[in-house]
Parts: C-alpha cells; sequence; structure tokens
C-alpha cells in the first residue's frame, strides 16, 4: 500500500481540477436547475480511483474518490441514464476493493445497492438487463459463501439460477457457460458446506451436461472444452470422496483427454505465416 505522502501527491494531482469544476458549477448552475456537471464529475472521480488502484494499488485513495464518485451520482438530478451506469462502475470498483481487504461486510452493503440498481434497469428492460441482476447474485452468493453464511449462498445461487432459466434457451453458447458455473457452485456448496451429498451430485451432472451440449458444436467446441474438464474433475472428486473411485477414475481420464484436446490445433485453423496451405 502507498504511504500516507504518496496517497497524497496522488490525490492532489486531480484534487485542484476537481475543486475548480465544483466552483465553476456553484458559480454557473442556479439553484433550480439539474447540475449537469455532476456527471462528469462522477466519471472523473471514478477514473482517478481506477488509477490510484491499477497504477499504485492506493487502495484508500481509490476508496476514497469512488465514494465521492458515488455521492456526486447520489446529487445528479438531471436525465442523464448513464449517470446509473457509472454508479454501478463505482459500486463494482468498491466492492472488489472491499473483498481485496476482506472487508466482507462493507462489500456486502455495496453490492445490495448494485443489485437494486440492476433489479430496477431489468424492470424497465428485460431483455437486457436481466443477465446483469442474475451475474450480481452470482457474485454475492459468493461473498456469502465467503463470510460462511451457507444459507444466504444458496438462496442467491438458486435465484441465480431461477433467473437465468428466463433467458438461457436464447444464445446457449452466449448464456450457458454461466449457468454451469453457477451449478458448480452450488455443488461446491452442497457438498463441502451443507452435506446434501444428493443435491451436489445432481448439480455437478447438470454442470457436465451442459458443457457437453456446447462442445458438441465443432466451432464453439474449443471455447468450452475447459469447462468440460472442470466439471468432469469436480464430479470425480465428489465420487473419489463418497467412495466411488470406479466411477472417478474414467472422468479424471477424460478430463485429461480433454486437456490435452485443447492443445492440438484445430481443423478449421489458418496456417501459420509461411507454411504451405
Amino acid at each position: 500500500m502507498k504511504t500516507e505522502n504518496a496517497r497524497q501527491r496522488h490525490l492532489a494531482q486531480f484534487g485542484e481540477k476537481f475543486e475548480q469544476v465544483e466552483a465553476f458549477i456553484a458559480a454557473t448552475t442556479s439553484g433550480k436547475r439539474p447540475n449537469t456537471y455532476l456527471y462528469r464529475l462522477a466519471v472523473h472521480q471514478y477514473e482517478m480511483a481506477r488509477m490510484c488502484w491499477f497504477d499504485g494499488e492506493d487502495t484508500e485513495s481509490a476508496e476514497e474518490l469512488l465514494r465521492a464518485s458515488i455521492a456526486t451520482c447520489d446529487r445528479y438530478a438531471g436525465r442523464r441514464r448513464q449517470i446509473r451506469f457509472v454508479r454501478i462502475a463505482a459500486l463494482e470498483a468498491l466492492t472488489f476493493i472491499y473483498n481485496s481487504l476482506g472487508r466482507l461486510e462493507d462489500a456486502e452493503r455495496i453490492i445490495l445497492q448494485q443489485l437494486d440498481i440492476e433489479r430496477a434497469l431489468a424492470a424497465e428492460n428485460a431483455e437486457v438487463y436481466t443477465e446483469n441482476v442474475a451475474l450480481t447474485l452470482w457474485h454475492l452468493a459468493n461473498l456469502y459463501v465467503d463470510m460462511q453464511r451457507d444459507k444466504d449462498a444458496e438462496a442467491r445461487y438458486r435465484e441465480c439460477l431461477e433467473l437465468r432459466s428466463t433467458f438461457d434457451d436464447e444464445d446457449i453458447y452466449r448464456y450457458r457457460p454461466a449457468t454451469a458455473q453457477c451449478h458448480r457452485s452450488l455443488g461446491n456448496l452442497y457438498f463441502a458446506r451443507l452435506n446434501d451429498p444428493a443435491a451436489a451430485e445432481r448439480h455437478f451432472l447438470q454442470a457436465v451436461t451442459i458443457s457437453e451440449q456446447l462442445c458438441e458444436n465443432e466451432y464453439e467446441r474449443c471455447n468450452h472444452i475447459r469447462d468440460l474438464a472442470r466439471s468432469l474433475r469436480l464430479l470425480a472428486d465428489f465420487y473419489r470422496h463418497t467412495g466411488r473411485e470406479k466411477q472417478a477414475q474414467p472422468l479424471n481420464e477424460r478430463a485429461k483427454r480433454l486437456n490435452e484436446e485443447f492443445e492440438l490445433p484445430l481443423p478449421f485453423d489458418m496456417p501459420a505465416d509461411g507454411a504451405e496451405s
């Protein structure tokens, strides 16, 4: 983490610019008019937070700027719909930082705010934003696993799967990999935490089935081989730990062959430069 002096230098680099923008806003905007410059200010604060985090791993400055960006979004009273996406981006980044610092209760509070915004967007346009709600539910479930709130994690994973079932058939190669991942997550939860081997096996098998279906298309197969191998290994580990070694061994062998297949050139690959066609 940066020292306090380095943190202050980071903030000073852009702090004066922020102050100038705020002063200009106060001088040119009437109290009755929505402050249209707040959108740009929120974006600047968010981008500066990204620089503090990614360039210097200065989590303290990044947190301060992200919280300022969210507060700026809350102050905005105009009609620019993009302000909600700036707020979501700042919330996502803040959740990531809190997770990295082990501040899980703070991460939960922030991700629940994000979920509220995304649910509102999905209510307006389900076709575009429902997937975002499902993804955030999955992240929330993962957070509850880290917090050892297993029943809450189960509920959020199941809600995620139920929501995904409403759009999964629309584009299987886009949507179903994440559905298979959710089944794997639930399988791990039932097996490692909730002591429900029947449910664990059911979800591991479902993950395998989905990945197998995705691999049936020769042009899509390369994108899903590793997920299928991962699902097979999880199912094999489950069988091994439940005393079914004979069922586990062929699954591990199959996963190994899939990994080897992934390293081979595909039949429709273009030849390398200088190679004969």
